[in-house]
C-alpha cells in the first residue's frame, strides 16, 4: 500500500515537471519568434525536414539551403530501391 502511494506521488511530481518544461519551451519559442520571426521560421523549417526525412545534424549543415530537395531525392531513391533496385543503380550512375 505504501509503495503504491509513493509511486502515485512520484508520478504526479513527474507530470508537473513535464508540464512546466512544456510551458517553458512554449514561452521560449514565442520569445524567440518575437525577436526575429525569420530566424525562428528557418529553425522550424529545419526541424520539420529533419523529422520528415530523418536527416542528421551533418546533413542539415551540409545541405542547408536545399533540405527539401535533398530529402525528396533521398525519399525517391529509397522508394525506387525498394521496388526496382536495378533502376536505382542506373539512376545513380547516370547522375554521377
Amino acid at each position: 500500500m505504501l509503495m503504491v502511494l509513493v509511486f502515485v506521488v512520484a508520478f504526479n511530481k513527474m507530470e508537473n515537471k513535464t508540464a512546466d518544461l512544456k510551458k517553458y519551451m512554449r514561452e521560449y519559442q514565442k520569445k524567440k519568434y518575437d525577436e526575429d520571426p525569420s530566424i525562428a521560421r528557418k529553425c522550424n523549417k529545419k526541424s520539420y525536414y529533419k523529422s520528415k526525412f530523418g536527416l542528421n545534424a551533418d546533413e542539415i549543415i551540409t545541405f542547408d539551403g536545399y533540405l527539401k530537395e535533398y530529402g525528396l531525392i533521398l525519399q525517391s531513391l529509397e522508394t525506387l530501391k525498394l521496388h526496382r533496385p536495378d533502376l536505382a543503380i542506373l539512376v545513380l550512375k547516370k547522375v554521377c
